[in-house]
């Protein structure tokens, strides 16, 4: 079958377009003929490795020290399952379905196996209302918002600073946000004002040209995305009961919030596990919103090192989405 090979940690170059082994199911798995997958920032921080020193030592420990054994990325997924292991009740051949790997990975590639009922990742059936390159784009997006909206809070009349907008989670929890009846403030470069217009954002800030913590505006909820902002700053920007949640928390920010005098504020970084329930709760809010997946690109499975460089140059809108077969509706 045809993937995208990861042969080294490090720059896009060290993914490589190969033909490798078909999977075989096992037992309790189905095999899935992938049709569509998407590349996200989080492939590309796997891939190069960017975290503290920590997290870094502990991926190499997991995935591989000195060259990943997991040889393949990518975590959501569209597909049609064209084999099942004698184990596995819930599904048959040819349901279409929607899926998350965790960090088992694998959606770079035109077949993947994978457990059901595994607690690493998710499985549903995709509804018809969904295209395909909709239904790959919508799962660690949707979810991930969700949760940590769900996290802070949220609630009608507040006023909502989301850090790193314009990605995939962002757009997704600019209309979660509105849905709550929140008024929106987006941060991200002013070249993507467009579409952040379009998901409804009311305000919007170039991080190129201001920082928000400098405008003398406050918030109820500051969700960074992106992690990189002035904590102290960021703090003060915040209503009293304000929420500062992090999406993607770094070790000195969770020191930082221990010893900081927060006063009524809270700092919020907990994980989000992800369910076959709380992907069809993101489904379900997708077709009753609506929400919109807003969709920057379409790629061919082989040009995924390029999609990887066009994520780490800041210029996605939404989401990327690589097209793996031809099947896709």
């Amino acid at each position: 079958m045809r993937a995208i090979v990861w042969k080294k940690y490090g720059k896009p170059s060290g993914l490589k377009y190969e033909e490798i082994d078909k999977p075989v199911q096992a037992d309790d798995e189905v095999l899935i003929r992938i049709d569509a997958t998407t590349v996200t920032a989080g492939d590309t921080e796997m891939r190069g490795l960017k975290f503290s020193l920590f997290l870094r030592l502990m991926i190499r420990l997991y995935m591989g020290f000195f060259k990943p054994k997991n040889k393949i990325l990518g975590q959501e997924l569209v597909g049609t399952i064209v084999a099942i292991g004698i184990n596995v009740k819930e599904f048959k051949v040819g349901d279409r379905v929607i899926a998350t790997t965790g960090f088992k990975f694998g959606g770079y590639a035109e077949y993947i196996c994978l457990n059901p009922k595994s607690s690493m990742g998710t499985m549903v059936l995709k509804p018809d209302f969904l295209t395909d390159f909709e239904a790959a784009a919508l799962p660690v997006a949707g979810m991930e918002a969700l949760h940590y909206l769900k996290l802070g809070d949220i609630k009608k009349g507040e006023h909502v600073l989301i850090n790193g907008a314009a990605g995939s989670f962002g757009m997704f929890a600019i209309q979660l946000a509105k849905h709550y009846g929140a008024e929106v403030t987006a941060v991200d470069a002013a070249q993507k004002f467009d579409v952040l217009k379009q998901a409804g954002a009311d305000h919007l800030i170039d991080y190129q040209t201001e920082s928000y913590y400098k405008n003398k505006n406050t918030y109820d909820i500051i969700f960074d995305i992106v992690s990189i902002s002035k904590f102290k700053e960021s703090l003060a920007c915040l209503k009293e009961n304000g929420r500062y949640i992090f999406a993607t928390p770094k070790s000195k920010y969770k020191l930082k919030s221990r010893l900081s005098n927060l006063g009524s504020k809270q700092v919020l970084f907990t994980l989000s596990k992800q369910s076959n329930t709380q992907l069809e709760e993101v489904i379900e809010l997708v077709k009753v919103v609506p929400i919109k997946i807003y969709i920057d690109r379409v790629m061919p499975l082989e040009e995924v090192p390029k999609a990887h460089e066009y994520i780490e140059k800041g210029l996605k809108k939404g989401n990327l989405v690589i097209q793996v077969s031809n099947n896709n509706s």
